[in-house]
């Protein structure tokens, strides 16, 4: 299977935002697993409305949510300004990982890969060093994996 077929296979995506910068995570389906999400937070959960609008999403009856620690500013987990300036709706100190993702009914779910893609460029949620570089995140990393094999 080609790089590019491989690529396709992963339809759907959400957003992991670091403190220090924004990445997409793909997967082959929707489904978000809650301890996978815990991990990737680093503790308990918590859900919050994001200041996206649910057109983003691109998908009938499907708004998008930010998850996030909710322990993070208690544990004294770094700030992380792109997701505070994202949820937007109050001061809340937002620390640590958060992740965007759709949400269907009451269920949590990767965004079309399409949607988390547009969504990274339009509110400038780029890694700095994809932004600088002028690739697209997949031919970063595609040159960045081929450098590694050169090495």
């Amino acid at each position: 299977m080609s790089q590019e077929q491989k690529e396709k296979h992963f339809d759907r995506a959400y957003i992991m935002l670091t403190p220090q910068n924004g990445f997409l995570k793909y997967q082959r389906d929707e489904r978000m697993d809650l301890k996978e999400m815990q991990c990737l937070v680093g503790g308990y959960i918590e859900t919050v409305p994001p200041a996206i609008a649910p057109h983003w999403a691109d998908e009938k009856s499907v708004s998008i949510r930010m998850v996030v620690n909710a322990e993070g500013e208690s544990r004294g987990l770094d700030l992380n300004p792109k997701a505070a300036t994202l949820y937007g709706h109050s001061p809340d100190y937002i620390a640590g990982f958060a992740l965007i993702v759709g949400v269907k009914g009451d269920e949590l779910i990767a965004l079309k890969r399409s949607a988390a893609e547009k969504i990274m460029r339009v509110f400038h949620l780029e890694h700095e060093e994809i932004k600088e570089s002028g690739l697209t995140m997949a031919e970063f990393f595609k040159k960045a994996e081929e450098e590694g094999e050169k090495a």
